[in-house]
């Protein structure tokens, strides 16, 4: 029976003392207040084979006293005061903003700006940071006591009103973000408002702060750098048409400490439709709008994401977004129909989303006799490889533009003679052959398939340029004796097409200095080649 004590005894020393030793490798402290922390584990590599040294190496290692635990933050403002309710929080690398209630929160300074926080056996970093101050991070030890000052941020205003009426307007969501020389190019993008309360993460890339108007048509905005700030605004059924940077000439930038700026807005108008039971040769649109014209054109740009959102919503469909317009005069020339006009109603935004494009069937409409011809366009390198997917615009006779396709796909025109014309963009297509291209003929019916080959007196390679630059950015290629290519975007994807020649090239946004990257472009393969630029983000 002694045996079995004796063995009972020494297992359960055994225990404590492995118990203790991991939390001392770990780190780690049991729970309840600093001031019962852990002992230290013990730290000779022998296990005692008797109970006796058990016990006596417990007590021993309790007598050593609590290792320190904890470190103190002091928070004071820039006259040095105390600043009670400083929200400590530990740094997380995919946060931008710290919420309230986060599971990050270490606690809040009391009224000396004092918190204790509790340290493990590495050091620990903090984001520190109240509301209307600039955040600061600081990486604290165990057993130290740092102070750290926070300073109060700018401020600005908005104040979002109707053009049409001058009434203030409710719930437009402003976005601001320093060291962005310019806001345009942000409108694909929603930002996340933050819960009150909230404090930004100290990031290498600046947090982008975003608030909503009130009943008064006023959103304020604290807390932030110094300096210029690109903004972006956004409401449900409204469009920004007048404000900072809404010219051709200017940025669209504000100061922090200007303001209140004033943003005016005209409502979103929309209308759509959907052909059935005939193919469309050509479209021509012409709406009419309610407002200015230049304001119209401005309003259009910002448009964009959400003529995106209802194409998705309504698949098939052609839907035109604009501020404030009453009508669309619609032409359209169908291949078997003929060509006949349309006046389609715009509807305000909600209102379309509920009753959607309308059906046009082409089937019920009277033949109109235009003859139609189908064709294809090739384009030759030099070497006589094919560049298919070149975009190209026919103009017609008076040289206006009037279909645009792609080279090596089937299109459809009236019998005609028409110019052609490239649009890549970038080195210009020189041609062997004539670039007026004869198709179908005077009269008659559709005629079959018209095949047409242009001949290039050099070769180019397709390139896809993968980027972040905005949409609205040219990217100039620049190689050889200072010569360059433009390569425009010409939508929101971050991916762009050009047809280049051999050589090393460098690339640029245009006019600017900032290297977005370079690379050696070969000749004699027609599949794409893919090139990242990283900068510009």
């Amino acid at each position: 029976m002694s045996t079995s004590r004796f063995t009972f005894v020494l297992i359960f020393a055994l225990c404590i003392a492995a118990a203790i030793a991991i939390l001392r490798a770990r780190g780690a402290t049991p729970s309840g207040p600093p001031q019962r922390a852990a002992p230290q584990a013990v730290t000779s590599p022998e296990v005692p084979t008797r109970s006796s040294d058990v016990v006596e190496r417990v007590a021993h290692v309790v007598d050593e006293g609590p290792a320190p635990s904890h470190a103190t933050v002091i928070v004071l403002d820039a006259w040095r005061r105390a600043l009670p309710g400083a929200a400590v929080f530990e740094e997380r690398a995919d946060l931008e903003w710290y919420t309230p209630t986060g599971e990050s929160l270490l606690g809040r300074t009391d009224e000396t700006g004092r918190l204790a926080v509790p340290i493990g056996a590495r050091p620990r970093t903090l984001c520190i940071g109240k509301p209307g101050y600039l955040s600061q991070r600081l990486q604290l030890s165990a057993g130290a006591e740092a102070e750290i000052l926070l300073v109060e941020g700018g401020s600005t205003s908005f104040l979002c009103r109707s053009r049409a009426d001058g009434r203030p307007i409710e719930g437009v969501e402003v976005m601001v973000r320093a060291h962005v020389e310019n806001g345009r190019g942000d409108e694909r993008r929603r930002w996340d408002q933050p819960p009150a309360g909230s404090i930004p993460a100290v990031r290498d890339e600046v947090v982008p702060f975003v608030a909503t108007s009130g009943v008064d048509g006023i959103a304020r905005l604290s807390g932030l750098v110094p300096g210029r700030q690109g903004f972006w605004a956004w409401h449900e059924g409204q469009v920004l048409v007048h404000g900072p940077g809404l010219s051709p000439s200017d940025e669209r930038v504000v100061e922090t400490g200007g303001g209140p700026y004033e943003l005016e807005f005209l409502p979103i108008t929309a209308c759509g439709y959907r052909v059935l039971g005939d193919e469309v040769v050509s479209t021509k649109i012409d709406p009419v709008s309610d407002g200015p014209r230049q304001a119209w054109g401005i309003g259009t740009h910002d448009c964009g994401w959400l003529r995106t959102r209802l194409l998705a919503e309504h698949p098939g469909a052609q839907i035109l977004v604009f501020p404030r317009c009453r009508e669309l005069r619609l032409t359209l020339l169908f291949r078997k129909a003929g060509k006949h006009e349309f006046t389609l109603a715009f509807k305000p935004l909600a209102e379309f989303r509920r009753d959607g494009p309308i059906d046009i069937d082409a089937s019920s409409l009277p033949a109109e006799g235009t003859p139609v011809a189908i064709a294809t366009l090739r384009i030759l390198n030099a070497d006589g490889s094919e560049l298919r997917g070149v975009p190209f615009m026919l103009l017609d006779a008076s040289g206006a533009p009037f279909k645009r396709a792609r080279s090596g796909e089937r299109f459809l025109v009236p019998h005609g003679a028409y110019t052609f014309a490239a649009m890549q963009g970038t080195v210009k297509l020189s041609m062997t052959e004539s670039l007026v291209v004869p198709i179908g003929v005077q009269h008659g019916g559709i005629d079959g398939e018209s095949l047409f080959e242009l001949r290039l007196t050099r070769t180019l390679r397709p390139v896809i340029l993968e980027t972040k630059v905005p949409t609205h950015t040219v990217i100039e290629a620049r190689y050889g004796d200072g010569r360059k290519a433009l390569i425009p975007g010409e939508s929101d994807a971050p991916r762009r097409e050009a047809w280049l020649p051999a050589g090393e090239f460098e690339f640029f946004a245009e006019g600017a200095s900032e290297l977005l990257g370079r690379a050696v472009i070969e000749a004699g393969s027609v599949e794409p080649m893919v090139i990242s630029l990283q900068a510009g983000r």
